[in-house]
C-alpha cells in the first residue's frame, strides 16, 4: 500500500508541476506582451494655438471645404512656422529647420485640414490644435530611446559666454559626471583589448594557413603525372555535372584518338541549352500574353490594377526576348562546334555553363574568333541600348522634378527648397553615374570593333594585356598560338559574368589536361597543369597574407585606442573630449541648455543647444547636469530634438493622452498614426461570413451523420475524412481559396467574402465534430421516450435531442470561430496582406484582419512598431478571451439536467 500511495503521490506531483509550468509560462508571456504594449496605448501630441491665416489656408477666399481639405501643405507650413517662433535660433540653420519640422508627424496636418474643412468659418481664427509627434520623439518621451542620469548642480557655477563656446566652471561640481564617463572609457578600453585578442587569434590561424599552403606548393612541384591526374579528376568532379560529363567523354575519346567525339558532345550540350532557352522563352511570352489579357479585362471592369498587369506583361515579354537571344547564341554554337579547333573548344566550354573565359580559354587558336566576337558584340549592343534608355528616363525624371519645384516655389518655398536640395541633387547625381556607365559601354564597343594585331607565340601576353598573369597563359605546345583578340575579349566577358561563379584555376587545369592530350601529348598538358595549380596556390597565399595584414592593422588600432582611452581616464586634469560617438552630456543652466564638448572635474566647455538668457554666476540647485547614455550617432533622435521636446514638455505644449487612433484609424505607414480600425472591421465581416456559412452547414451535417445516416462504409469514409480535415494545416486551405475562389470564380482578392469562405472550410470540421459529440452525449432514453409517445424521428431530433445538445453545439461553434479569428496564413495567400487605408464597408471591399496586422507590424523596421504589435496582440487576445467566455456562459445558461 505504501508503494501504491508513493506512486500516486509522485504522479500527482507531476501533474501539479506541469500545471504550474504552464501557468508560469502563460504569465511570463502575458507580462512581456503587456509590458511592451503599454506605451502604445498613449501618445504625445503637440498642443499649441495656431492662427489660421486666410491668405495661406484659403487663398481663394471661397471657403470651399474641398479646397481647404486638399491644401494640406499650407497647414504643415503653419505648424512649422509656429515651431520656429518657439525656437527662433533654429530658423537660421537649414539642418536645424529640418530637425524641427521632423518633430511633428508628417501627416498630422491632414487631420487639422479635415477639421477646418468641416467648419470653414474657423478660417481666420486661432485654433488650439493637437498634432501627433513623430514616432521617434514619442518614443523618446516615453523613455524608450535612451537612458538618462541626472545630477543636481552642487555649488555655484560661473558661466562665461563667448561667440563660439560656453565655458562653465564650478569647483568639483562635475566630478560625478566625469567619473561616470571615465568608467565607461575604461570599459570601452577593455572591449578594445578583447577585440585585439580576437584579431591576434585570427593572425595565428592565418600563419598556420600560410604554412600549409607553402607546404602544398612545395609538394606540388614534386608530384608526378599520376598524382597530377588524380588532382585533375577531383577538379573535374568539383566543377559540376556538365564539365564532368564532358571530361569523361574526352577520356573515352582519348583512348580511341577520336577528337570528333568530344566535339559532338559539345554540340549536344549546346543543343540542350538552346532547347531549354527556347522553352523558357515560349513560357515567358505566353505569360506575357496572359498578363496582357488580364490587363484588358481589368481595364474593361474599371479596376485599378490594369497598369500593374501591363507592366507585368512588358516584363515577361522582355525576359522572353532575352531568352530568345540566348537560344540563338547557343544554336550558332551548335552549328560551329564541329569546326572548332582544340583551343576554341576550351574557350567555348566556359560559355557552355554561361561562365567567363577560364585562363585556358585565353590560350586558343583563331579559328572561331569571329563567332565569339559577334556574341560579345550582341551583348554589348543590348547593354548600350538599355543604358541609353535609362539615361533618357532619368532626364525626363529630372525635368519632372524641376517642374514640381517651379510649381511649389510660389506657394511653398521651403518645400520647394527641400525638394531641390534632396530630390534634384540625387537625381542629377544618378544621371551622371548613368552617363558614365554608358560611356564605358560605348568605349568597350569601340575597342571590340577595332582590329587588333595578332600575337605570335613568342610574345608576352601579360605585357600586352595587364589583366592576364604570367602563370595563367601557358600554351600546351608551340603549335597553338594565343590570340590577341581573345585576350582583349577576356576583360569584357569577365565583367559580363561578374555576378556568377566562373571556372576556377583547378577546373581550367582539368579542361587543359583533358584537351591538351589530343594535340600536344601528356608532357605539355602536365606542364600547364602544374603551372596553373601553382598559380592557384599563389593567389590563395596572397589572399591569406592580405587578410593577415588587415588583421594586424586592426589589432594595432585596437591596442592603440585602448591605450589612449586608459590614458585619458587616468588624467583628470586634461579632461575628456566628447564627440557624437560619446554619451551626450547636457548642462541646463540660465534658461538654456549647453552640450558639453569637453569635461573635467571642475569645468565644462560646450556649445548652446538652447540659448542662455545671460552669463554670470548661478547658485547651486538652480542648474543641473544630464547624461544621455546612448550617443547621438547611435540614435535617430538628435540632441537638438531632445532638448526641444523637453522644453515643450516643461511649458505644457506637449501633452500625453490616450491613443484613440489605435482603434479609430486604419493602417498607415507612420506608426504614430496607424490603427486597427480596418483590421477590426475586416475581422468582423470575415467572422460574419464564416458564422453564416459554417454554423448551419456544420450543424446540419453533424445531425445527418449522427441521427439519420445509415451505418455503412460510405459514412465511415466521410467520418474519417472529416477528422483528417480538422488536422490539415490552414495554409493548405489558403492555397485552395486562392486557386478556386479567386482564380476560378474570379471573386475580389483580399475581400472579406473570400476570407470568410476560406475560414469556413477551416471551421467546418471543428463544428461537425463538436456537434456530433454533443448529440452523442444526450442519453438514449430521451430519444426512446419521444419515439414511445408517437413523435417522428425528425421531431425527436429537433424538439428533444437538439435543445439538450445546444450548449455543446454552441461551445464547439464559438471555439471554431475563435480559431478562425486567429488564422493568418490563409489570409495572406488570398491577398489580405495588402495595405488598406480605409475600413471596409461591405464584404466585397478590400480588407485586412487583426492577425494579418500583427504579422505586418511585427516585421516593421522602426522601433515604434514593436509596442504597436504587442497592442494589436492584446486586442486580439481580448476578442478571443471574450469568445471563450461567451462559450462558457452559454454552456452554463443553456445546460439542462436530465
Amino acid at each position: 500500500m505504501r508503494r501504491r500511495y508513493r506512486e500516486e503521490l509522485r504522479f500527482r506531483s507531476y501533474g501539479v508541476a506541469a500545471i504550474l509550468f504552464a501557468i508560469t509560462s502563460l504569465c511570463v508571456l502575458l507580462v512581456s506582451i503587456v509590458t511592451e504594449a503599454v506605451s502604445a496605448f498613449s501618445r504625445h501630441d503637440l498642443s499649441i494655438d495656431l492662427y489660421l491665416d486666410p491668405a495661406v489656408v484659403d487663398p481663394s477666399g471661397e471657403r470651399d471645404p474641398e479646397a481647404i481639405r486638399a491644401n494640406v501643405s499650407a497647414f504643415s507650413d503653419l505648424i512649422r512656422g509656429e515651431l520656429r517662433e518657439l525656437f527662433p535660433d533654429a530658423a537660421e540653420d537649414r539642418d536645424l529647420r529640418r530637425q524641427l519640422a521632423r518633430m511633428v508627424s508628417t501627416l498630422s496636418a491632414e487631420e487639422i485640414a479635415a477639421r477646418v474643412a468641416r467648419s470653414p468659418e474657423l478660417v481666420g481664427s486661432t485654433l488650439r490644435i493637437e498634432a501627433p509627434l513623430s514616432d521617434r520623439i514619442d518614443l523618446y518621451l516615453k523613455g524608450l530611446v535612451t537612458g538618462q542620469t541626472v545630477w543636481e548642480g552642487v555649488g555655484s557655477a560661473d558661466v562665461l559666454k563667448t561667440s563660439e563656446v560656453i565655458e562653465i566652471r564650478s569647483q568639483g561640481a562635475f566630478s560625478e559626471a566625469y567619473r561616470a564617463l571615465a568608467d565607461r572609457l575604461a570599459d570601452e578600453a577593455e572591449g578594445r583589448k578583447q577585440l585585439a585578442g580576437a584579431s591576434e587569434s585570427a593572425i595565428v590561424r592565418a600563419d598556420e594557413r600560410i604554412g600549409a599552403l607553402q607546404a602544398e606548393r612545395t609538394k606540388l612541384a614534386s608530384l608526378g603525372a599520376e598524382s597530377l591526374s588524380d588532382i585533375v579528376r577531383q577538379s573535374v568532379i568539383d566543377e559540376g555535372e556538365d564539365l564532368s560529363a564532358l571530361s569523361r567523354i574526352a577520356g573515352r575519346a582519348e583512348a580511341s584518338g577520336d577528337v570528333q567525339t568530344f566535339r559532338a558532345a559539345l554540340g549536344s550540350a549546346f543543343a540542350k541549352r538552346a532547347d531549354d532557352a527556347n522553352r523558357e522563352a515560349d513560357e515567358l511570352l505566353a505569360r506575357g500574353d496572359a498578363f496582357q489579357r488580364k490587363a484588358l479585362e481589368a481595364e474593361a471592369r474599371g479596376e485599378p490594377n490594369a497598369e500593374t498587369r501591363r507592366i507585368q506583361a512588358r516584363t515577361a515579354y522582355l525576359a522572353g526576348d532575352r531568352r530568345k537571344v540566348d537560344a540563338t547564341r547557343f544554336e550558332e554554337l551548335v552549328r560551329s562546334a564541329s569546326d572548332l579547333d582544340v583551343g576554341a573548344l576550351a574557350a567555348t566550354s566556359s560559355l557552355l555553363t554561361s561562365r567567363p573565359l577560364s585562363p585556358l580559354g585565353r590560350v586558343v587558336g583563331s579559328a572561331n574568333e569571329d563567332m565569339l566576337l559577334r556574341s560579345v558584340k550582341e551583348v554589348n549592343q543590348r547593354e548600350i541600348a538599355a543604358a541609353e534608355a535609362a539615361v533618357t528616363d532619368q532626364i525626363a525624371r529630372i525635368a519632372g522634378i524641376e517642374a514640381r519645384v517651379g510649381t511649389l516655389k510660389p506657394v511653398a518655398p521651403e518645400r520647394a527648397e527641400a525638394l531641390a536640395d534632396e530630390g534634384l541633387s540625387a537625381a542629377r547625381s544618378k544621371l551622371r553615374r548613368l552617363e558614365r556607365d554608358l560611356a564605358v559601354l560605348k568605349s568597350t564597343g569601340v575597342r571590340l570593333a577595332s582590329p587588333v594585331p595578332a600575337v605570335s607565340a613568342g610574345d608576352d601576353p601579360a605585357a600586352t594585356n595587364p589583366i592576364i598573369d604570367d602563370a595563367a597563359v601557358l600554351a600546351p605546345n608551340a603549335a597553338v598560338a594565343p590570340s590577341a583578340v581573345l585576350f582583349d575579349l577576356t576583360e569584357f566577358l569577365q565583367t559580363e559574368a561578374e555576378a556568377q561563379l566562373g571556372l576556377d584555376l583547378g577546373g581550367a587545369a582539368a579542361a587543359a589536361y583533358a584537351l591538351g592530350r589530343f594535340e600536344g601529348g601528356a608532357v605539355g598538358a602536365e606542364a600547364e597543369l602544374r603551372a596553373l595549380m601553382t598559380a592557384r596556390l599563389d593567389r590563395e597565399l596572397e589572399k591569406v597574407r592580405a587578410d593577415k595584414l588587415r588583421l594586424e592593422r586592426k589589432r594595432d588600432r585596437d591596442l592603440k585606442a585602448a591605450a589612449d582611452l586608459l590614458s585619458v581616464a587616468a588624467n583628470p586634469s586634461a579632461g575628456i573630449v566628447l564627440d557624437d560617438f560619446s554619451p551626450t552630456l547636457l548642462v541646463e543652466i540660465a534658461g538654456g541648455v549647453v552640450k558639453a564638448q569637453r569635461i573635467s572635474e571642475s569645468q565644462v566647455v560646450g556649445r548652446e543647444l538652447i540659448p542662455l538668457s545671460s552669463d554670470g554666476t548661478f547658485a547651486g540647485g538652480t542648474w543641473s547636469i544630464r547624461e544621455l547614455l546612448v550617443p547621438e550617432a547611435d540614435r535617430l533622435v538628435t540632441d537638438h530634438q531632445i532638448v526641444w521636446a523637453d522644453q515643450l514638455m516643461k511649458e505644457g505644449d506637449i501633452v500625453r493622452q490616450a491613443n484613440t487612433s489605435l482603434l479609430t484609424h486604419a493602417d498607415s505607414t507612420y506608426p504614430e498614426l496607424a490603427g486597427l480600425a480596418a483590421g477590426l472591421a475586416g475581422s468582423f465581416w470575415i467572422m460574419l461570413v464564416t458564422l453564416t456559412l459554417s454554423l448551419p452547414v456544420g450543424v446540419m451535417a453533424a445531425i445527418y451523420l449522427e441521427e439519420f445516416a445509415p451505418r455503412n462504409w460510405l459514412t465511415d469514409f466521410i467520418e474519417v475524412n472529416i477528422n483528417n480535415l480538422a488536422a490539415v494545416p490552414s495554409i493548405v486551405f489558403g492555397l485552395l481559396g486562392a486557386a478556386v475562389f479567386i482564380n476560378f470564380f474570379d471573386l475580389p482578392r483580399s475581400s472579406p467574402l473570400v476570407g470568410g469562405l476560406v475560414l469556413s472550410l477551416i471551421t467546418l470540421p471543428t463544428i461537425i465534430i463538436a456537434t456530433r459529440a454533443a448529440l452523442g452525449a444526450v442519453p438514449p432514453s430521451i430519444r426512446e421516450g419521444a419515439l414511445a409517445v408517437g413523435a417522428s424521428l425528425p421531431q425527436t431530433v429537433f424538439h428533444h435531442v437538439l435543445p439538450l445538445a445546444a450548449p455543446g453545439v454552441l461551445t464547439g461553434a464559438i471555439i471554431g470561430l475563435a480559431r478562425a479569428l486567429g488564422e493568418t496564413a490563409p489570409l495572406l495567400l488570398i491577398g489580405m496582406v495588402a495595405f488598406v487605408a480605409d475600413p471596409p464597408e461591405s464584404m466585397l471591399d478590400s480588407a485586412t484582419a487583426l492577425p494579418v496586422l500583427v504579422y505586418k507590424w511585427s516585421s516593421g523596421a522602426e522601433r515604434a512598431w514593436q509596442p504597436m504589435t504587442s497592442a494589436a496582440i492584446i486586442i486580439l487576445l481580448i476578442f478571443m478571451f471574450a469568445m471563450n467566455a461567451l462559450a462558457v456562459y452559454l454552456r452554463r445558461r443553456l445546460e439542462r439536467r436530465w
